[in-house]
């Protein structure tokens, strides 16, 4: 963050929004690179949202088999950056499908790269009642018969379950 205020303007004595984002995004980057790999952060930035299906990667972003997609989805789920958060009917099937996560804070942010620092964070940044832990998901991808979960201790977000 100190570096791209630099970059910014070295002769600030303070920090603007524009730097702490810009720093947050480089970090990021490293993070997601040193973590999980060049094909995973560039696989995170195509599918662009952090909750989705198998369905979602193969047809609409990766354009690859159901079961590439799969076998990509494993890769990252293996690798901690992805996790199974339960399970969706999408119809015409009728066999409910995985849903996943992005849970790493650092590759969400990296899936919406695009989205300004505050707007990212207004929009996602929920604590959990019960554990009090912070987790990063837009709201709107989830409804009453499947609501977020809890990164840390499991629990639905009550205000999200299904009345």
């Amino acid at each position: 963050i100190l570096t791209a205020q630099s970059e910014r303007n070295a002769n600030s004595t303070t920090i603007d929004v524009a730097a702490v984002d810009s720093g947050i995004l480089e970090f990021s980057d490293m993070h997601v690179l040193e973590l999980y790999g060049e094909e995973i952060l560039r696989d995170m930035q195509r599918v662009g949202r952090e909750l989705f299906t198998t369905n979602f990667v193969a047809n609409d972003i990766l354009k690859i088999s159901g079961q590439g997609a799969r076998n990509k989805i494993t890769g990252w789920t293996n690798t901690g950056a992805v996790k199974q958060v339960g399970t969706i009917a999408v119809p015409p099937a009728r066999r409910p499908v995985n849903l996943y996560c992005a849970v790493d804070p650092v590759v969400v942010r990296i899936m919406h790269r695009t989205t300004q620092f505050k707007d990212f964070f207004i929009q996602r940044w929920h604590s959990c009642k019960e554990c009090k832990t912070e987790n990063l998901f837009n709201a709107k991808y989830y409804t009453g018969e499947n609501p977020p979960i809890c990164k840390s201790c499991g629990r639905a977000f009550p205000e999200w379950a299904a009345s």
